[in-house]
């Protein structure tokens, strides 16, 4: 196995997640409207995790944990963009 393969099998790789690009903070605190456009290109994102399912190296659970529940636990590293609706 590749040492990335191994990483994320291994636990080493909590979270597999996708950002459409690196913005500064004030970009980021623009109103939703106002912010600057991307993709979040999950359609990259997810057919790599499934082949890594298909592969064995990752179980289903083991996929939706890294790609849906880790990913969205770590506010902290995260600041999407406000939305404009409540």
């Amino acid at each position: 196995m590749s040492e990335p393969t191994l990483l994320i099998s291994g636990g080493r790789i909590a979270a597999a997640a996708t950002d459409h690009a690196h913005y500064t903070l004030e970009e980021k605190e623009r109103s939703y409207l106002g912010a600057p456009s991307g993709l979040p290109l999950v359609q990259f994102l997810f057919p790599a995790l499934r082949k890594l399912h298909a592969e064995g190296v990752l179980t289903l659970p083991q996929l939706v944990t890294k790609a849906c529940h880790n990913a969205a636990g770590r506010p902290s590293r995260v600041r999407p963009c406000r939305s404009p609706w409540p």
